[in-house]
């Protein structure tokens, strides 16, 4: 029974090691994407219109969300558990 648990804690701690990756590739992703929009409205670009801004704002409160989002998705606690 030990080899058993031994082998789905190892197979948990290799997801867990997974998903910590891909948060962490979709949280990078998302700031970048923020950067832009960001300009964008600072005008920097040039002057913008009320709708343009207005979807700019939107855009960017989504992508925020999302960054948030994955910030705070973190692996199960079980990935701390110290083997014995």
């Amino acid at each position: 029974m030990n080899d058993t648990v031994q082998t789905s804690r190892e197979s948990e701690k290799r997801q867990n090691v997974a998903l910590e990756s891909v948060r962490s590739a979709v949280y990078e992703e998302l700031k970048t994407a923020i950067y832009p929009v960001d300009v964008l409205l600072a005008g920097k670009s040039g002057p913008l219109t009320e709708e343009q801004k207005q979807a700019l704002q939107t855009t960017r409160a989504a992508l925020q969300r999302l960054a948030r989002a994955a910030e705070k998705t973190t692996p199960p606690v079980s990935i701390t558990l110290k083997k014995k």
